[in-house]
């Protein structure tokens, strides 16, 4: 993670607030080591491989922005919490 997408996600904490940051970063990490798996699994990357993280950063927002709600209710009743 580069310094770009530490001030990426400062900028997206002050747009969505303290409890939805968290969903939106939590996203992105998962979005992100899925693809990062995937593409180890195919052999298109290596461990040694850098993988963009600010385009990660951008569907977990757009994913909480639109479906923040059906995200949490989803991740709730899986775990049955």
């Amino acid at each position: 993670m580069g310094f770009g997408d530490v001030k990426f996600g400062a900028a997206l904490g002050f747009l969505f607030g303290w409890p939805d940051i968290a969903l939106v970063l939590g996203s992105a990490f998962v979005l992100g080591s899925l693809v990062g798996i995937v593409a180890l699994g195919r052999r298109e990357k290596t461990m040694k491989s850098l993988l963009p993280f600010g385009p990660f950063l951008a569907l977990g927002a757009a994913a909480v922005f639109f479906f923040g709600y059906e995200i949490v209710h989803w991740y709730f009743t899986l775990f049955r919490l």
